[in-house]
């Protein structure tokens, strides 16, 4: 995902589920060409089901910082991830690295 444009926001993606999966598993990052993050300026991933958040990243600093996302999407219509940047995104790309979906 790219960042958020410099005048802030969220990126985010929507896919519908339809009730049918039980499970969303991804781990989360920078790719590996993003700069180092400048103080108070992390990168940030959240997952909504059906518009409730339902898990929150820790702040991501850089490429080799990664937080682990496990959560319960049952009975879940529509799943939306989304990144969250604070000031310049300075080219750094959000990773969800191999998303899944559990039946």
């Amino acid at each position: 995902m790219h960042p958020p444009p410099p005048d802030g926001g969220a990126v985010s993606i929507t896919y519908t589920l339809d009730q049918k999966f039980s499970l969303f598993r991804a781990e989360v990052s920078l790719n590996d060409t993003a700069p180092p993050m400048i103080e108070g300026e992390p990168v940030v991933y959240t997952v909504y089901g059906d518009g409730k958040r339902l898990w929150r990243s820790r702040e991501i600093w850089s490429q080799v910082d990664a937080d682990k996302c496990e959560v319960s999407v049952e009975g879940v219509r529509e799943l939306k991830i989304e990144l969250v940047r604070e000031g310049e995104p300075m080219g750094a790309h959000g990773v969800w690295l191999e998303p899944r979906l559990t039946k």
